[in-house]
């Protein structure tokens, strides 16, 4: 779906557009948790015709501060340790596999919705302090559903893809990401007719 050099014609609904007609042919709810894609996929899924009939709400935590104020002790706990996230790129990266799929389960009840797509990651790796730079520009997408359904995904971005590029490239994958999800619950719903 992204399409190199063409930030000007991107269209929000556009890129929402296959992952709202799954949630509309679902009847699901969605709401989102948003760090680095600055609210494009709250932005892109409420762009689409009709909106309300599937889209709930989100909630963009970008800094601890915010997530401080917004996310409850004990679900912080859960985390794991600063000093330990941050020692190294790895545990950098799983660090942010842990938060989306804590907090997307987390709002999923909060906001009493099916689904609940969660990103973290780092938009720009030249802002990343030493010891996690080789972490590269990367998003980790949860997707939590009905039944038990969790999906957590990493992807890492091109290195020469600016800050605003890697948003709407992390917003596209996770929006693919819910649509997959979506899609396999119900096939395996019917399925089970």
């Amino acid at each position: 779906i992204f399409l190199e050099g063409a930030m000007a014609s991107r269209s929000l609904a556009g890129i929402a557009s296959g992952t709202a007609e799954a949630l509309k042919a679902s009847k699901g709810t969605v709401a989102a948790v948003e760090a680095t894609t600055g609210g494009l996929i709250a932005a892109s899924l409420q762009s689409v015709p009709r909106a309300s009939s599937y889209w709930q709400g989100s909630v963009n935590i970008y800094s601890a501060k915010a997530a401080a104020g917004l996310v409850p002790h004990d679900i912080l706990l859960q985390l794991g340790s600063r000093k330990d996230n941050y020692s190294n790129a790895s545990k950098y990266i799983r660090s942010k596999e842990i938060f989306t799929s804590v907090l997307a389960k987390h709002f999923r009840s909060k906001f009493d919705v099916d689904w609940v797509v969660a990103e973290s990651g780092a938009t720009d790796s030249q802002g990343l302090i030493d010891r996690l730079r080789d972490a590269g520009a990367f998003t980790a997408v949860a997707v939590v559903g009905p039944n038990g359904c969790e999906a957590i995904r990493v992807y890492r971005a091109p290195p020469e893809g600016t800050r605003e590029e890697n948003m709407w490239r992390f917003t596209e994958f996770a929006l693919q990401m819910l649509e997959e999800c979506v899609k396999q619950h119900m096939s395996s719903a019917q399925s089970k007719l």
